[in-house]
């Protein structure tokens, strides 16, 4: 928002140097850590809070530098609007949950010319190109009293009969700047008959645009639902001074005000009369102003300091709250343009704010530490633990975000029913919630592709379906590219390992549809409990994503890792040495090596540790070490127990031969 101290001063005396203001002002809240020099005048740029709109007007500003200064607010003087004189009738269709409040009035016989030069250096300075009276007038009222105003050509209208309406979604308009747009589904908009001429809160139609030739005016003064004209606006990659405003929700009861002012400018700068009664689809009675109240004991007891009374009154008699003291009570009046003001530690915090909090008692904080973990209490203990593994074996850690786009849903072959969409999404690159890391990881591939070989890996939040009872849930992940099998395996293991989770049976992959390969993948289960996937991307998802070669990946659910991990236990050094001896057996298709090394273990407590040592064809090379810890074993014994694994392992290998 843009500030000039001269138009400023048309409302309350702006006194102290430019570099103290900007310091009160963001004291305040109103960060202004700049200003500009144009034509002579300086020019503050101020940052306004989402929840202020009252601050996206000069007089917004001027308020809050007359409470600063001790000065007094001078509003213009606007006179009611003169009785009828003309006859050019109007009627406004309105659905009233898209519409907050509207007004509007018909004004014939203008006189279209250019602004008087206090008004165009008025806009100028505020960025904006003067155009001609009419238009002028609709901007200076905009950035004076913070409200958008529209004018259109009353004769341009193919019926005096308007209504306010959401799209269909494909509607062509054209506005005034002359730009051809395609709507879309639940754009606001206005019609006069089968014809869109308002893209409501954005843009004016080209099609009832005022023109040098314009003689008759109909002008609204509308306060539209903020979320519909956010949701357009960002669709649509279109924004304006007025939809900026409309999104966070202008005065509703300052819109009679506003009114008033355009027409008297109008009136004033191209004469007209007036052609028809005003269209308020409220009365200013509904907007009567909120009372709070509040102990006066209570002010010091939250602020944790004494502020004299008459200090309280007069700050809030500056912000216009009309404060009342009985019996200990303070009771406030809170006008429509502080719709922010809703409890009583909103008001609380208005009188520390204007105060000043840097006039507040330097103090430490106070209390003990807790005892006991706060609700939601996160350890991050275990998630560094496993990002340190993954970053020791080779892999570089990735933080993207949560949302992802319908395209990547697609392109990962996931389902799109699947995913939590968001309603109002920044843009259509961030509109869903993702169900893995995957789909994150392959972007990230894709983004170094003229590297030959990589190794990411991802600890972050997923949304897991169904949607309607979705849980949030923490996902591990990594990708290999042009990697083996094996590599990605042997990180499960040493993952595995580490953690102390034994028995896990991997089984392939139930469709053939999907972000994994449809052979060359398996689902991760210990005792029926999922845990993740691993194995190879689907060809297509990576032909889907501009992807060559090929792709190895693992996904694992935090959660499940952290239910099955077992805790380490000391065990001893073994005083007698163990047996070492090599067993290479020749299994067929079909048979898991994993079921090989189970069966060689539950043959004989005696068997310590079981390692695949040397693969050739369908040979596997074993290495079995035999060791009792209260003995050393003779070579009877350990032949006693060769005999036995043998044994088991015939019924396991050659069961289907």
């Amino acid at each position: 928002m843009k500030a000039p101290i001269s138009w400023l001063n048309k409302y309350t005396k702006v006194t102290l140097p430019i570099s103290e203001l900007m310091w009160k002002l963001t004291e305040a809240g109103l960060t202004c850590e700049s200003f500009e020099e144009i034509e002579g005048d300086k020019v503050l740029n101020i940052e306004a809070t989402p929840n202020r709109p009252d601050w996206l007007s000069i007089i917004g500003i001027a308020r809050e530098i007359s409470v600063i200064e001790n000065s007094r607010l001078e509003l213009p003087k606007i006179p009611e609007i003169p009785k009828l004189s003309a006859n050019l009738p109007i009627k406004v269709g309105i659905k009233h949950d898209l519409v907050g409040r509207y007004a509007g009035i018909t004004i014939a016989d203008v006189v279209v010319k250019d602004s008087p030069l206090w008004m165009q250096k008025s806009l100028k300075l505020v960025g904006l190109r003067p155009i001609n009276n009419l238009v002028d007038i609709t901007n200076y009222v905009m950035f004076e009293l913070g409200i958008p105003i529209h004018v259109f050509d009353y004769d341009k209208f193919l019926s005096p009969t308007l209504t306010i309406e959401l799209s269909s979604g494909g509607e062509n308009f054209t506005s005034v700047d002359g730009v051809s747009y395609v709507l879309p589904k639940d754009s606001l908009i206005i019609k006069d008959g089968d014809r869109v001429i308002d893209l409501a809160g954005i843009k004016g139609g080209e099609n009832t645009g005022i023109t040098d030739s314009t003689k008759n005016i109909f002008i609204h003064v509308p306060i539209y639902n903020p979320l519909t004209i956010r949701r357009t606006s960002q669709r649509m990659k279109l924004a304006s001074d007025a939809s900026y405003i409309y999104e966070r929700g202008p005065d509703l009861g300052g819109i009679p005000q506003t009114l008033r002012r355009v027409v008297d400018l109008t009136l004033n700068l191209a004469g007209g009369k007036v052609a028809s009664k005003v269209i308020d689809t409220k009365n200013d009675s509904d907007f009567k102003p909120n009372k709070l109240s509040s102990p006066i004991n209570t002010i010091s007891n939250i602020l944790g300091i004494d502020i004299n009374i008459k200090t309280i009154i007069s700050v809030l008699e500056k912000l216009e709250f009309s404060p009342q003291v009985k019996a200990g009570e303070l009771t406030c009046f809170i006008p429509s343009f502080r719709a922010d003001i809703k409890i009583k530690e909103d008001l609380i915090e208005e009188i520390a704010r204007v105060y000043s909090y840097n006039r507040f008692p330097l103090t430490l904080p106070s209390g003990a530490a807790a005892t006991e973990k706060i609700p939601y209490f996160y350890d991050r203990n275990y998630e560094l633990k496993l990002k340190n593994l993954f970053q020791n074996l080779g892999f570089l850690e990735t933080n993207t975000l949560s949302l992802i786009s319908e395209k990547t849903i697609l392109m990962s072959n996931l389902d799109v029913d699947n995913h939590i969409r968001i309603d109002n999404p920044v843009s259509l690159e961030y509109e869903y919630l993702r169900t893995s890391l995957i789909p994150s990881l392959l972007h990230s591939i894709k983004l170094n592709a003229d590297e030959t070989f990589l190794k990411f890996f991802e600890y972050n939040k997923t949304y897991l379906p169904p949607v309607d009872k979705a849980q949030e849930e923490f996902a591990l992940s990594a990708i290999i590219k042009e990697g083996k099998y094996s590599l990605i395996k042997g990180v499960l293991d040493t993952l595995l390992d580490k953690l102390n989770i034994t028995d896990i049976d991997i089984k392939p992959t139930a469709s053939g549809r999907g972000l994994w390969h449809p052979v060359k993948s398996g689902v991760i289960e210990k005792k029926g409990q999922h845990i993740g996937f691993i194995g190879e991307i689907n060809p297509q998802v990576l032909g889907n994503f501009g992807i060559q070669g090929k792709i190895q990946a693992l996904e694992l659910s935090v959660t499940a890792l952290k239910n099955l991990r077992n805790e380490s236990l000391f065990t001893p050094i073994p005083k007698h040495p163990p047996q070492i001896e090599d067993l290479t057996l020749e299994i067929p298709n079909g048979i898991k090596v994993g079921d090989v090394i189970t069966s060689i273990y539950k043959t004989d407590k005696k068997v310590a540790n079981v390692e695949l040592r040397d693969i050739y064809k369908r040979s596997y090379t074993f290495r079995i070490y035999y060791q009792d810890p209260n003995k050393t074993l003779h070579d009877e014994e350990i032949e006693k127990i060769r005999r036995l694994v043998l044994k088991n392992l015939k019924k396991i290998i050659y069961k289907k031969v």
